[in-house]
């Protein structure tokens, strides 16, 4: 409720402060699923729990009043790309990868270049300039997304549907069993 009607003043808070609340309910809500999604040991968890992270991306959208790119990002992403990660969870063979060491002694030499893009991510956030939006936001309405992908756009965006055909045909094709090879499951 909270996020489809951001601008109802809240007790104790001044008027309009709901689209803060909002904001901070939405982050604090990604940020603590996405350190579940990292921190699961079971890999279908860990993918269940990434649909908090992107059910809440999906909120900042409404705040944001981009109600096309909302619907996608809810739809497609925490729906259909979330069903997809599960099927290629469950088609995994999960005793082998519980097998492996996912601790290598080698994950110190991470750390540093994690902590330079991190200083360098902040830096540069800093340094941006947060002017107020000027009158009504039109670019994320459906209209402003169909002109701009079927006007400007168009070549590039048939281009990636015809890579993404071909990537599902090289899919298939790689998934195949060689009849040489012995059949395996049911």
């Amino acid at each position: 409720m909270l996020l489809l009607y951001p601008n109802i003043p809240f007790p104790g808070l001044p008027a309009g402060a709901g689209t803060g609340v909002a904001v901070w309910l939405s982050d604090v809500v990604c940020v603590l699923s996405a350190l579940r999604v990292i921190t699961a040991k079971n890999p279908v968890h860990a993918a269940l729990a990434l649909i908090l992270p992107l059910a809440a991306v999906s909120g900042i959208y409404v705040l944001l009043e981009a109600p096309f790119v909302w619907a996608v990002q809810l739809l497609v992403y925490t729906g259909g790309v979330m069903v997809l990660y599960l099927f290629v969870i469950f088609f995994s063979d999960l005793r082998q990868m519980n097998r492996q060491r996912w601790l290598h002694k080698g994950w110190i030499w991470s750390v540093p270049p994690i902590v330079a893009l991190m200083a360098l991510l902040v830096n540069r956030f800093l340094a941006m300039d947060f002017g107020g939006a000027s009158g009504q936001t039109t670019s994320g309405t459906p209209a402003a997304i169909g002109n701009l992908l079927f006007g400007k756009l168009v070549i590039p965006f048939e281009l990636s549907s015809i890579l993404l055909v071909v990537a599902l045909i090289g899919a298939i094709l790689l998934s195949r069993e060689s009849p040489d090879e012995p059949r395996t499951g049911a």
